[in-house]
């Protein structure tokens, strides 16, 4: 018999693999190239229609503008689509240079001024760039939202294009600033020949007015004033004459650009007038440079002296011998006196709050946490009204508090029971609580990979937190003893972690968790550093500390170095002070508790000079920012109040 045959398998041809492109390979350049610089930026809608780039050479950059009103807010997201892709944005000012904001997935963004403002995306590392370094951009536009109850009749009138009419016979015009940089528009007939007055008048405090007058384009400025010859009450004025016959235009807007609520009248008359000023309010608002109330106890209410819970430091390893030297630039000096604008500096009462050692701001979730220390709580403000909305309690002796702002948990470290508080800061709920080990002090947030960094003072450690599961995720060494504050750059993706006993700060890489011995300083030659803040934008690291902590050591950031920059005087914190420094990234401009003196000195982050000392109620040592709205919160260990310094300083270092 024929025998059956046997079938034969064919081989399939196993593929190829796909070759990966080694990162920094280059790729087609996206279609908006070429924009590597502010001069070849490309449009973006603020519609928030999304726009696809990529970062085809290991040096590309993309830029981006589009053009912002007053009144608006604009959110900017980033959305990673390669696998390789990690881009950070910088909101850079008209000028193309002076960097407002940087982040590295969303960003809210309020202007000061009508204008251009330019999106610079750039690669985290040449890793970053090649196949795969996908992402897309948006940009929306949003009316802010306003605290204010009253609403202002001519609204919206925050562009000339909106200007409303006005009475040329002295009826005044009733208007609040209502939102952060309002500004008021109205336009009037001019007849060629004849003088007209523009007056501003009644200003409920703490309103201070400046007026704006503009040529009949809407644009080409013709004069301004911002505090009329013998004003009573901040009041502004201008008497002009018309060249010729038209329409003209004039604004007013706040001098701190800050939406107080508080109400005004403008008033525009045919020919001159005499100026006769209404009687000033009485407010509780109170600025440096005039005379001081005599504070009630309701302001700084005297207490019981609770029991200290800032810790002091125990013995341990002094500043090892011979370290390398770092070359010390001269000390700046004190800054010549020079008209600054004065700071405006208000105090919110918090009934039940005792010894409020931290305090934290979400601008999204629009609520200030504030930890009280003596009662085992945290409180929650309403970041517009400032409001009490409620409080939770927490582990015993809170001090360090830090907010994620993407999924809205508090973060709370507990120095007496070693634990961290996970609080959720929308329903104002305890989730959990971790232990992460002895002397839980300052903690530092990043957002984008949903890690809480936590220091522990009591066996010179650092807690590592997952905030997906919200567990200990790791603990190690820090390189130092007495371990202390503590800062996150975002760029380099390295921690900066203060040692109050062994006076140095250790950089510690997050990427491989590896020391950079390299990068260990000490900032001061005669104290420790107890405060750290970075400034995002211009990658400087600020230290606050040295001989009874009244020195700002400032560090120049690099990816391999650490240089100093200054050591700038400023007020005295004392051996329990140290614990107030922040850097608003909305101005660059700093600000540090001063807790022995009661004062908090501001310095300006272009000259790196102190520009103004602000006394404040008693005992300041935390800080927060809420860049959206300009504002510094300072929490005091006494009395039951939170302050609030509205940042003008922007103001100063520009022509108005």
């Amino acid at each position: 018999p024929t025998p059956t045959p046997t079938s034969t398998a064919t081989p399939t041809d196993t593929p190829t693999p796909t070759p990966v492109p080694s990162p920094g390979a280059t790729v087609t350049p996206d279609p908006y190239e070429p924009d590597d610089v502010f001069g070849l930026a490309n449009d973006i809608p603020v519609t928030g229609r999304p726009q696809e780039h990529n970062f085809h050479t290991p040096t590309d950059v993309d830029w981006l503008r589009f053009e912002a009103l007053i009144g608006k807010q604009y959110r900017i997201t980033l959305t990673r689509i390669g696998p390789r892709s990690d881009p950070i944005v910088d909101v850079v000012k008209g000028d193309g240079v002076t960097v407002l904001a940087s982040g590295d997935t969303t960003l809210t963004f309020v202007p000061l001024e009508r204008g251009t403002y330019y999106l610079r995306v750039r690669p985290r590392s040449t890793a970053n760039t090649g196949a795969g370094s996908e992402y897309q951009i948006a940009v929306q536009q949003a009316p802010q939202s306003s605290p204010c109850q009253w609403i202002d009749p001519f609204e919206d009138d925050d562009r000339w294009e909106e200007a409303k009419p006005i009475s040329k016979t002295g009826e005044p015009a009733l208007h609040n600033f209502d939102v952060i940089a309002d500004e008021d528009w109205h336009f009037f007939e001019a007849i060629a020949g004849t003088t007209y007055t523009i007056t501003t008048q009644n200003l409920e405090p703490p309103t201070d007015t400046v007026l704006y007058l503009y040529d009949r384009d809407g644009t080409t400025l013709l004069a301004v004033n911002d505090d009329a010859p013998n004003a009573l009450n901040l009041e502004s004025r201008i008497v002009w004459t018309a060249p010729r016959s038209g329409r003209y235009y004039f604004k007013v807007r706040d001098y701190t650009a800050q939406p107080h609520c508080a109400r005004y009248e403008v008033v525009l008359v045919e020919g001159p007038v005499e100026l006769r000023f209404a009687v000033p309010f009485v407010s509780r608002n109170w600025r440096i440079g005039q005379v001081r109330p005599t504070p009630t106890p309701t302001f700084t209410p005297t207490t019981t002296p609770t029991p200290t819970f800032t810790p002091t430091p125990t013995p341990g390893p002094t500043r090892p011998p011979t370290p390398t030297p770092t070359p010390t630039p001269s000390i700046p000096s004190s800054p010549t006196p020079s008209p600054t604008p004065p700071p405006l500096i208000d105090v919110v009462l918090i009934p039940g709050l005792e010894r409020a050692n931290g305090v934290a701001v979400d601008p999204g979730l629009g609520r200030i946490f504030v930890v009280s220390a003596a009662n085992q709580k945290v409180f929650a403000l309403n970041a517009l009204t400032h409001d009490v909305e409620g409080s939770v309690s927490v582990c015993a002796q809170p001090f360090g508090i830090a907010v994620n702002q993407v999924t809205q948990k508090v973060y709370v470290a507990c120095f007496g029971s070693g634990e961290v508080a996970v609080i959720d800061g929308a329903q104002l709920q305890l989730v959990k609580t971790i232990n992460v080990g002895s002397e839980p002090s300052w903690i530092a947030l990043d957002p984008t990979r949903n890690r809480i960094y936590v220091t522990l003072h009591g066996n010179d450690s650092l807690a590592i937190i997952d905030g997906r599961t919200d567990e200990l995720a790791l603990r190690l060494k820090t390189g130092g003893s007495g371990t202390w504050g503590l800062a996150f750059n975002p760029i380099l993706n390295r921690l900066y972690i203060g040692h109050r006993n062994s006076l140095s700060v250790t950089t510690l890489d997050l990427t491989t968790l590896n020391i950079l011995w390299s990068q260990t300083i000490f900032p001061f030659p005669d104290g420790a550093p107890y405060s750290l803040a970075l400034d995002t934008a211009r990658q400087r690291l600020y230290i606050v500390g040295g001989a009874n902590v009244a020195q700002v050591s400032v560090w120049e950031v690099k990816e391999e170095s650490l240089g100093l920059l200054a050591r700038i005087p400023v007020g005295v914190g004392g051996p329990d002070g140290g614990g107030g420094l922040v850097v608003n990234p909305a101005t660059g401009n700093v600000f540090v508790s001063n807790s022995a003196d009661n004062t908090v000195s501001v310095i300006d982050g272009d000259t790196l000079r102190v520009v103004h000392t602000i006394t404040t109620a008693r005992d300041p040592f935390a800080m927060a920012v809420n860049p959206s709205r300009y504002l510094v919160y300072v929490a005091h260990r006494q009395g039951n109040v939170l302050s609030y310094i509205g940042d003008v300083y922007w103001l100063w270092r520009r022509p108005r």
